[in-house]
């Protein structure tokens, strides 16, 4: 009896471990900034980098939603592109970016989707980039916030139309930007 019960004890706990490891895959998007403004001069345009860094559904993504959120008293956004090359989750269609919604004072928040590729074979596609300018010199560090759009049925979808499980959405490398008082020094830091 001692033997089967440790057999049956054995069997669930693999069941237990695959359903929990099952149970937890998902994608990771995050932004990174690629090219710092010039200055923090009114006028000085950057560009913002979103990508899936991780993933580990063994499904291949082909098309996001997302929902960004800014400060307009600090930055302006000016355009999303994509691409339709492999690697890459499609272009974005200016007229499916959504307009500007305010959160509270000037923050506001924006959705913009990728039109998608449902040839791409990558599993941690580029999604988009964004281009922002400076409205004004920041009195404080500037956060350009992201999350999958939650107006979306599938935010994150596969190459067969099926959805994929967002684990984490990671923006700190777009949070607290440009928190000196110069760019010069800023790259000082060599992020």
């Amino acid at each position: 009896m001692n033997r089967i019960s440790s057999k049956i004890m054995a069997c669930l706990a693999l069941f237990v471990v695959a359903t929990v490891s099952t149970a937890f895959a998902g994608a990771t998007l995050s932004t990174s900034l690629v090219t710092p403004p010039a200055s923090l001069a009114p006028g000085q345009q950057f560009t913002i980098h979103v990508a899936v860094t991780a993933n580990d559904t063994a499904t291949t993504p082909a098309h996001a939603a997302l929902r960004f959120q800014y400060d307009t008293a600090d930055v302006t956004f000016i355009s999303a592109s994509g691409d339709a090359n492999d690697g890459w989750l499609g272009t974005v269609d200016a007229g499916a970016i959504g307009a500007e919604e305010v959160v509270s004072g000037s923050v506001v928040t924006r959705d913009i989707p990728t039109l998608g590729n449902f040839s791409n074979t990558s599993l941690t596609p580029d999604v988009m980039d964004l281009v922002f300018e400076m409205t004004a010199t920041p009195a404080s560090a500037v956060d350009i916030t992201f999350e999958m759009d939650p107006g979306a049925a599938s935010p994150l979808i596969d190459v067969t139309a099926s959805p994929i499980t967002v684990d984490a959405t990671t923006d700190t490398a777009t949070q607290g930007l440009f928190p000196y008082s110069s760019v010069a020094e800023w790259r000082q830091l060599d992020y």
